[in-house]
């Protein structure tokens, strides 16, 4: 039985859907090749009903397939044109014969269906039935047509049909339908990526190609043949390539409440690949400084912490293309806001590193109260008022040009600030600020200081990282320093010893405690109350050093703070802790109650008896000169480099330190040994500042109170050969000096601590 390319009309006229099936009849009229013929001829006819339940069916009538549109008479001539265009445009190369046998079917179909109807589309049926073997060529066909989505739709479909679907069917028959399949829908992504890019979607073109490339290449591997349409997948590889820096920011700039997890995990694993590309590389693209800054705009503190190692970036800065020191204030802003809002001060650790980096740079960065932030949140606050004030007392002449970081701020909370009672300072304005909210002034700014800090966080440093404007924390000091996980990682810091302080030296500022602090309630009825977990961080110095001296004068201050102020720090919860306790105060309180005959000593020093004997017996014993205070903080340099480099001797330590000292380095020394890293101290120059000698006696007992200027450079180095961390930098340092020998032996430093700049 013969079946018919055009319309069939019902009994009332109407279109029936054509089968559009391989016909003898048709063969002189398709093609005059030979070969294609002979695999025409190849193909069975079927009766109509049997095989317009086993086609396929395409949602298009004749019209549409001739991208004919909009109209519902054709006119011969417009009929042939149409056809004519759709056979010239060639297909790729990779499509096997069938499916080029299988367009030019369709092709001929089309064109004779319309002209069997005399032009009417609304004579033809709506929709096209094809047989499985003709599929792969109507899908490239519609590929040309740009019926991007059906073309995927139908590949769909394709997936059901198997080697008995098609006839006839030989060795490659089967292979060469899927490979087909494949390319249709590879070109088909190919075509819906291009729109997206051209509706300025990267990140969905990125994807489409994506899939083209896999499905290329996932047939490949199933028809166990080799590798087909490279040309493409070449094409499709190097597309990517120079879309992958738009793709992962179009996706990072993606609402959070709406972004997946795995995905947003992806594109920061490619924003990550593409950071790491060394500025000397010749086969990866580079990204610029602008794409990177655009980039971080759209990330979460976190995710710009993790992002990168940092430490390893600002090491070696230049061997990146993207690297800028304006980069750095961003990155130190986003370390505080993450480490406070996680609760993870080893962030808070790594934004001092950062912010510090980024004074040291040839065009040095305002970062001074970012740094005070930081020696807050790490529990020392007169470091922070340290640095505030010799910020003060620079002003503007530091760093002239003001980075735009704080100006940008003030737009989002210069209305908020308006309406409060006591108005959030501009940026030269902080010790004002500090002063006027502490209710007992310059005698203690702490209650000042905590407000500062809460409200810079929630004003500025808040809205300038994404994830904290959108949800911003709770800015509260109280919370933070309550948290389990910030009190065991600042207790672990009380703790460290020699070594660490060392690593430390160039990029902290740390000072005694001159008195008890207090813990503050409230500071112009807006600050927090504060636990006393924090009173205890505020009355320890992180980084008093150098063993069990050090913790004796930490727990004499304690001491002081409940003798003068009755309670004790247990039993202060939300409520103000009044009370002092001077520091000579309490360091001699720590002499009574210590068997050491060289008692820590605070930064300010003891105030003296003033009776006549007192005086002049001060006098008589003070036998420690400046020459000799000076060689042995020499000798002590060298033997301390000796003690924390590559060989860590310690033989010559006690030559030079006294207990506890001498223990405590000892000791520093081994583990560091232990751990496989070594300092490489080269000591530059020593000059002795003053000598204190009141806490001498006339036997030659108690100690003498030594600052010594040290400016001295290091370098860390692991075993391996692995370079880390470095320095170059001018400190003062407190070292506490007695005589061994029961008072008649030479000098040596019992005690060290690091003052300040």
């Amino acid at each position: 039985m013969k079946t018919s390319l055009g319309p069939k009309l019902g009994k009332r006229g109407a279109a029936v859907r054509p089968s559009f099936l391989p016909l003898h009849s048709a063969h002189r009229r398709i093609q005059q090749n030979v070969r294609v013929s002979a695999l025409l001829n190849k193909i069975t006819t079927k009766n109509t009903k049997d095989s317009v339940e086993e086609a396929i069916v395409i949602p298009l009538n004749y019209a549409q397939l001739l991208n004919l549109r909009g109209r519902d008479f054709y006119l011969d001539p417009q009929i042939t044109s149409a056809h004519d265009d759709l056979t010239a445009f060639d297909l790729d190369a990779s499509y096997s014969s069938v499916a080029r046998l299988g367009k030019e079917k369709m092709l001929f179909a089309a064109r004779e269906g319309l002209r069997t109807a005399k032009g009417r589309v609304s004579l033809i049926h709506p929709d096209i039935a094809v047989e499985p073997v003709l599929l792969p060529g109507a899908m490239a066909l519609l590929e040309q047509a740009g019926q991007y989505e059906l073309v995927i739709q139908l590949s769909q479909q394709a997936k059901s049909v198997t080697s008995r679907d098609i006839r006839p069917n030989n060795r490659t028959t089967m292979r060469d339908y899927e490979r087909d399949v494949a390319l249709a829908s590879a070109l088909a992504h190919c075509g819906l990526a291009k729109k997206d890019l051209e509706a300025q979607r990267p990140a969905m073109g990125c994807a489409r190609l994506e899939e083209a490339l896999y499905m290329l290449r996932e047939c490949s591997a199933s028809t166990g043949s080799t590798p087909f349409a490279q040309d493409l997948q070449s094409n499709i590889m190097n597309a990517l390539s120079d879309l992958k820096a738009d793709a992962i920011y179009d996706y990072l700039t993606q609402p959070l409440d709406l972004a997946e997890v795995a995905l947003r995990t992806q594109a920061l694993a490619g924003l990550r690949s593409l950071l790491m590309i060394q500025a000397d590389s010749t086969t990866e693209k580079l990204v610029s400084p602008e794409y990177v800054s655009r980039g971080f705009a759209t990330l979460t503190s976190e995710e710009i912490c993790g992002v990168v190692e940092w430490p390893k970036i600002i090491a070696t800065p230049k061997m990146y293309a993207w690297w800028q020191p304006e980069l750095l204030p961003k990155v130190g802003l986003a370390h505080i806001v993450a480490g406070f809002s996680t609760r993870k001060p080893e962030l808070i650790c790594t934004a001092r590193m950062v912010l510090e980096s980024a004074r040291n740079t040839t065009m040095p960065v305002d970062v001074a109260i970012h740094l005070a932030v930081c020696e807050v949140l790490l529990g020392a606050p007169y470091s922070a008022l340290d640095l505030l004030k010799e910020d003060e007392r620079y002003g503007g002449s530091v760093n002239s040009t003001r980075t735009s970081i704080t100006n940008r701020a003030r737009s989002n909370y210069s209305a908020a600030a308006a309406a409060a009672s006591l108005a959030f300072p501009e940026r030269d304005g902080v010790m004002t600020f500090i002063r006027a909210a502490s209710p007992e002034g310059e005698a203690d700014l702490l209650p000042g200081l905590c407000l500062f800090v809460e409200q810079w966080l929630q004003r500025l440093a808040f809205p300038l990282m994404r994830d904290s404007q959108e949800r911003p924390p709770l800015a509260s000091l109280a919370a933070y320093f309550d948290d389990p996980r910030t009190e065991q990682f600042l207790e672990s810091r009380e703790n460290t010893s020699f070594f660490s302080i060392l690593s430390n030296a160039a990029t902290v500022t740390p000072v005694m405690l001159s008195k008890a602090t207090q813990i503050v309630g409230t500071a112009a009825g807006t600050v927090t109350a504060l636990p006393a977990r924090f009173l205890k961080f505020l009355l320890r110095q992180k980084h008093i050093a150098y063993g069990v001296g050090a913790i004796a004068a930490v727990a004499a201050i304690a001491v002081g703070v409940r003798m003068k102020g009755g309670a004790g720090a247990s039993q202060q919860t939300s409520r103000s802790l009044s009370g002092q306790a001077p520091g000579g105060t309490a360091a001699a309180a720590a002499a009574r109650r210590t068997s050491f005959k060289n008692p820590f000593s605070s930064r300010k020093q003891t105030t003296l008896p003033t009776d006549a004997t007192a005086t002049t017996q001060t006098q008589t014993t003070t036998t420690l000169t400046k020459d000799a205070a000076q060689r042995l903080v020499k000798q002590w340099l060298d033997i301390k480099a000796e003690a924390m480099g590559p060989r860590h001797t310690t033989t010559r330590l006690s030559t030079v330190l006294a207990e506890p000292m001498l223990k405590a380095v000892t000791t520093e020394a081994r583990e560091a040994a232990s751990s496989g890293w070594f300092w490489n101290i080269r000591p530059l120059r020593a000059r002795i500042v003053s000598i204190d000698g009141s806490a001498l006696t006339a036997e030659g007992d108690g100690y003498a109170v030594v600052v010594a200027s040290v400016d001295e450079s290091a370098d860390l180095w692991a075993t391996n050969g692995k370079k880390g961390d470095s320095y170059q930098s001018e400190y003062k340092v407190e070292y506490t000096m007695v005589r061994g020998g029961g008072g008649q032996g030479g000098w040596k430093i019992a005690s060290a601590l690091v003052i300040g700049k």
